[in-house]
């Protein structure tokens, strides 16, 4: 498969309903198998809850954001 044609495939689950649901059910069914074979169980709703919370941990917060400086965040510099 060509980069182009991934590039496309990505666009399209990205702005087709039907085709985005289709995607995010193989990828939870893929994930879920992966987690049976290393020994966990949950459901896909389990699985969702916690890629739910978990992306909060990407966010910064007010005072992480207002230690931001030249590019460089506080947090890692302050002792």
């Amino acid at each position: 498969m060509s980069v182009q044609k991934a590039k496309d495939f990505l666009v399209h689950i990205a702005t087709d309903e039907a085709a985005s649901a289709k995607a995010r059910q193989a990828h939870e069914a893929a994930l879920l198998e992966v987690a049976s074979e290393l020994g966990f169980s949950f459901s896909a709703e389990d699985l969702q809850a916690a890629m739910d919370d978990m992306g909060s941990l990407d966010e910064l917060s007010a005072a992480e954001l207002q230690g931001l400086a030249g590019g460089r965040a506080r947090r890692f510099y302050d002792s």
